[in-house]
């Protein structure tokens, strides 16, 4: 009876070359399903971040929080940034939020966070336009075509590039981030979350 032969040089090179394609194409798709994952994940925050503005606003007389509150210098809360004294958006949510990990996004970068102060940090830009100071929930034409916040790593704030004002703040990138498979996700006034494609986010969509 004749012994088995091996596998031959060329027959193990191909059996390599067909996992390294296989390989190649499962990848990404692993990747995406997992980055897909993700953005479900910040949706779900971003949405219970929502309820927590609306339970605000319930308790404030219909008044929408600041997208950056002052804050007298004695208040061991406040944190320093520049010459002013700022509120972080997490901390006036906190009666609201069920725990800190709603102001996150998985897929955030772990040192560009929006804003990171002692044990507050956001992954969101909140809309600087409408929640300037002080803002009315009924001042709102539109809510469910409004943003309130979106993915962002740099900072709290995003608006309309006001050319008259001199505003610096702006919707487009750096301001807003596509972390989720080429997009970000979006929270708007009347609470939904919808994931928008990159340069889909409009002037218009921040008023």
């Amino acid at each position: 009876m004749k012994a088995r032969k091996g596998f031959t040089l060329i027959e193990l090179l191909v059996v390599i070359a067909i996992i390294a394609i296989l390989a190649a194409i499962l990848f990404p798709v692993f990747a995406k399903a997992r980055e897909k994952a993700r953005q479900a994940s910040c949706a779900s925050n971003l949405k219970q971040v929502g309820s927590a503005v609306m339970q605000y606003t319930q308790d404030y007389d219909e008044t929408l929080p600041e997208a950056m509150a002052s804050r007298d210098a004695s208040d061991p809360n406040a944190v320093a940034y520049g010459s002013c004294r700022l509120a972080p958006l997490p901390m006036r949510l906190d009666p609201y939020a069920k725990s800190a990990g709603i102001f996150l996004c998985p897929s955030a970068s772990a040192t560009g966070c929006v804003f990171k102060q002692g044990t507050y940090r956001i992954d969101f830009n909140i809309n600087y336009n409408i929640c300037v100071s002080a803002s009315k929930l009924a001042t709102l034409d539109h809510p469910a075509e409004t943003i309130m916040m979106v993915d962002s790593d740099y900072h709290q704030v995003f608006g309309d590039d006001d050319v008259d004002g001199g505003r610096w703040f702006d919707y487009r990138a750096p301001y807003t981030t596509n972390r989720h498979n080429g997009g970000l996700n979006a929270l708007w006034f009347d609470g939904h979350v919808k994931w928008m494609r990159n340069g889909t986010v409009t002037a218009a969509m921040c008023h």
